[in-house]
């Protein structure tokens, strides 16, 4: 077995210079891979420019991660001729290798931007190293270590819009591979996942105060994250997956449009820890202006989430809606201020769903 250990570096609107793309919000503009045999030695190195296509100001933050500019890609290839020759490059009989999942979410969305076939109508067979290595340190932590096989049982979650049509092939994504084995901090480890569990990710961490809403007829779990905000419909404690869906509301658009406006309309290029600390009500480090154009945004943006559940048949004034998510929490008190909520519960604790998951797991084993 061979691995493509693969890192994909992305461009994105530049402070609103440029509008977003909603089909294609991260553009990939450098593909680097290497391939190694089953020793895990390098027998191979690939990496390529790609020529933009839809975002032509370098993001100001990417640039300076990546010590790239706009001309050094212009010298780079279109993207479609550059994926065909990676995945040529790639051959058969490998298994990616990545740092969490969004570089292969981000190629195959790049490929349907373009018309392209995706890779696979299923769930793509990949080892995620960064939770190889979640599980090695919580192995560590609970002093499990043992240089024979290590046997585990996971809980993973999928965002509720997904479950019922992924949590079945996701799950055997999990158990259907036999031992994993890799080295972490000077230790060799396998690891056999033998038992792992699925549940919706909002419903997960909503299931931290399930006592709260276990005998409410009718209650939303909503979870602002980065990218999306995603809902879910709970009745009298269970989730009711014919009401759910995800929305491309996540905070990361709002931090993208705070910038765009600040820009235009101030001349200043606020980066996202300024706005937290605005958020926060730390405010003097910018104008007056800038922090009352921060503020009003952030109203505007709810409000603008609120109306679109409002579009979709969803009740907010009635029922109770669970906020859960570290969008949740930065903006809180635009939530509260909405004046659109009729009573809303805030999960605070950012470690949530890891709890959530452990919560459910042991509910579903035991039972109960």
């Amino acid at each position: 077995m061979d691995y493509v250990v693969l890192d994909f570096e992305w461009n994105q609107s530049n402070n609103g210079k440029e509008p977003e793309a909603r089909e294609i919000p991260f553009e990939i503009i450098d593909i680097g891979a290497v391939k190694l045999n089953s020793l895990r030695e390098i027998t191979k190195e690939y990496n390529q420019l790609v020529k933009p296509g839809v975002y032509h100001q370098m993001h100001k933050i990417t640039g300076s991660l990546i010590h790239l500019h706009m001309k050094d890609l212009e010298k780079g290839r279109p993207f479609t001729e550059v994926i065909k020759e990676f995945l040529n490059w790639c051959g058969e009989g490998f298994i990616y290798c990545t740092w969490g999942p969004l570089d292969l979410y981000e190629m195959q969305r790049n490929m349907r931007y373009y018309h392209m076939e995706p890779l696979s109508h299923a769930p793509i067979r990949f080892l995620d190293v960064q939770k190889l290595f979640a599980i090695a340190y919580e192995i560590e932590a609970v002093g499990g270590y043992s240089q024979n096989i290590i046997r585990i049982q996971l809980a993973v979650g999928l965002p509720p819009a997904h479950y019922g049509a992924q949590c079945e092939m996701f799950t055997k994504y999990f158990t259907n591979r036999g031992a994993v084995k890799f080295e972490f901090k000077g230790r060799s480890y396998s690891i056999y996942i033998e038992k792992a569990l699925c549940f919706p990710q909002s419903y997960a961490a909503a299931s931290t105060i399930l006592s709260s809403i276990r005998t409410i007829p009718k209650a939303l779990i909503l979870d602002l994250g980065g990218f999306t905000a995603d809902y879910l419909r709970i009745q009298n404690g269970a989730g009711d997956l014919s009401v759910c869906d995800s929305l491309e509301n996540g905070i990361i658009s709002f931090y993208n449009k705070v910038i765009s406006r600040i820009s235009s309309d101030q001349d200043i290029l606020l980066e996202e820890s300024e706005i937290d600390a605005i958020l926060e009500g730390k405010v003097g480090h910018v104008p007056p202006a800038v922090a009352s154009a921060v503020e009003q945004q952030a109203q505007d943006f709810i409000n603008d989430l609120f109306s679109t559940l409002r579009e979709r048949g969803l009740e907010l004034k009635s029922g109770v809606v669970v906020f859960v998510g570290g969008g949740s929490i930065r903006l809180r008190r635009q939530i509260e201020a909405s004046g659109k909520v009729g009573k809303a519960l805030f999960v605070d604790d950012i470690q949530a769903n890891a709890k959530g998951f452990e919560k459910l797991y042991q509910y579903t084993v035991n039972g109960r």
